[in-house]
């Protein structure tokens, strides 16, 4: 079961990129932060998706008993604090239920949005 809902070779080798990166060793603090340096996701106003609360749950119920914790890491679920943060609650997507990982050669296992001007993409693919 661990190895359906846990991070696979890819989601392992990213993190590890992620980890030893320059901008991860040495964060800027955020008291040094000028937000005109970046460029940001606006999702208000927009529709949206993100990991679905019952696919949160199911992974949390189905492996606590072994995790403990590692599928709530926050009290809040991802779809709750996604869509808190809209305009509108309908502005979250909830797509298929993807129940398989995706990946390159299995597209059609994700979900992805994509907004009517091309501009913001965004995409469930379950994999990690």
């Amino acid at each position: 079961m661990s190895t359906l809902l846990k991070a696979d070779f890819h989601g392992l080798a990213a993190y590890s990129e992620m980890i030893s990166s320059k901008e991860f060793m040495s964060p800027i603090p955020w008291t040094e932060i000028d937000v005109e340096n970046f460029d940001g996701i606006v999702l208000y106003g927009r529709k949206t998706t993100a990991l679905l609360r019952s696919q949160e749950l199911t992974a949390w119920v189905l492996t606590c008993l072994w995790l403990k914790s590692y599928y709530r890491t926050n009290s809040e679920t991802v779809q709750s604090g996604i869509t808190r943060s809209l305009a509108n609650p309908s502005d979250f997507v909830s797509g298929p239920l993807a129940i398989l990982r995706g990946s390159l050669d299995h597209l059609h296992l994700g979900f992805v949005l994509l907004n009517t001007e091309g501009e913001y993409a965004c995409p469930r693919l379950l994999q990690t």
